[in-house]
């Protein structure tokens, strides 16, 4: 792969300026409750000429790194499959979930939690039905317990109304 340049024009000029390259580090960072730190941490750059921005990482490229809060590597992990990003949150690492449960997620975010209860968010959740399981019951709780920490009570609450709406259409 040869520079790439980028032409414009000055004072009447064609002006050729490399293309700076961007190299990916990491996608993401947290704090776990003893004070390490959690990084998802590229091994290796995708392949710009091939590289789908919509379709998923490839999990070989990226490794959990484990760091005292000193900043000395404890060791590294390998990335599940499935995994797109994670949270950490008290004592537990909070993986995304498959793509099927993150679109509900997203619904969650920008649908759910603002639409009418129950009866909006009942017909959210049927809209959705194919993409509850049991891994979104868990997400929303994990995420429950995070607003309700955080001092986001009445948002936690409202939360946990709809994962009861949802655990019951999964029966």
């Amino acid at each position: 792969m040869g520079v790439e340049y980028l032409e414009f024009e000055q004072d009447g000029e064609t002006v050729l300026s490399p293309r700076a390259v961007i190299n990916r580090v990491s996608h993401g960072i947290g704090v776990d409750h003893e004070g390490r730190i959690w990084s998802l941490t590229h091994i290796a750059q995708p392949d710009p000429e091939n590289e789908d921005r919509n379709a998923p990482y490839d999990t070989e490229l990226l490794r959990f790194e484990v760091f005292e809060s000193s900043g000395a590597l404890l060791g590294s992990l390998p990335v599940p499959e499935t995994c797109i990003a994670f949270r950490v949150v008290g004592d537990r690492l909070l993986l995304a979930a498959p793509v099927r449960t993150r679109n509900l997620l997203v619904a969650a975010n920008n649908q759910l939690l603002v639409a009418e209860y129950p009866d909006g968010t009942q017909a959210l959740l049927a809209e959705n039905s194919h993409l509850l399981g049991p891994e979104l019951l868990e997400i929303m709780q994990l995420v429950e317990q995070d607003l309700a920490e955080s001092g986001r009570g009445e948002v936690a609450q409202r939360l946990a109304q709809i994962q009861e709406q949802a655990a019951a259409m999964i029966g």
